[in-house]
């Protein structure tokens, strides 16, 4: 199978080969992928980073460059020969850049703070629950899968809530006990809360039940287990 990388700063990646398709996803620039099938200008690819499929236009892919610094800023211009571009966090670039290291999960995450939602999104111009979990965690060296189900399974388990600590990855069932949420637990002075993608990038409380918006007055997601990923 044919090799490229990305070569625009956020492809979405479609459930078919048309524009009007699901985004299940967004591939960043400089990740690569292999190609598995063609269709007039579409292309169904796999990303080589975390195996996630789908289609997207043969436009925004390209020759595999050197370089494989990850940008670890929420939004970065880098110069190119074909003129400057703006990427964003998790992408692979070949100039090394001076930026501030990230030391764990949850303060990658809180860069996201107030991007708004979107379904497949992965950047701050738009990220769902999952991608902020996994750029959160690959800008911090840990490879996670692409959807909440499959990252539930990566880890060591946290039986109890009272037990969970900041960085470990709390996640949340509906009413036929499949994972539909899940989010980067935080601490402050001895509570617990949570960083997740829900409407817009946002912070509230959590514990045993799940996820309790104060401005709501309700709990809005129900705990179903707590994972550990980051050693």
């Amino acid at each position: 199978m044919e090799k490229y990388q990305v070569i625009t700063p956020l492809v979405p990646v479609r459930s078919e080969p048309r524009d009007p398709a699901e985004q299940v996803t967004q591939f960043l620039y400089g990740e690569h992928i292999e190609v598995l099938e063609e269709h007039a200008q579409w292309r169904r690819c796999r990303s080589l980073q975390d195996g996630y499929e789908g289609w997207l236009d043969s436009k925004m892919i390209g020759e595999i460059q050197s370089g494989d610094y990850l940008v670890k800023s929420p939004m970065t211009t880098i110069s190119l020969p074909s003129g400057n571009k703006v990427v964003p966090a998790g992408s692979r670039i070949a100039e090394d850049l001076e930026e501030t290291p990230l030391e764990s999960i949850s303060q990658a995450a809180k860069m996201f703070l107030g991007a708004p939602y979107l379904w497949g999104g992965k950047s701050i111009m738009g990220i769902d629950c999952s991608g902020l979990t996994q750029v959160a965690s690959q800008l911090v060296g840990i490879q996670l899968s692409r959807d909440a189900r499959d990252q539930a399974q990566v880890g060591e388990e946290i039986p109890f809530a009272d037990l969970a600590e900041e960085n470990d990855l709390a996640f949340f069932d509906n009413e036929e006990g499949n994972i539909i949420h899940v989010g980067v637990i935080l601490e402050n002075e001895g509570q617990r809360f949570i960083i997740h993608a829900a409407g817009e990038v946002r912070i509230d409380r959590f514990d045993h039940q799940g996820i309790f918006r104060e401005d709501q007055q309700r709990y809005t997601h129900k705990l179903r287990i707590i994972r550990r990923v980051n050693g």
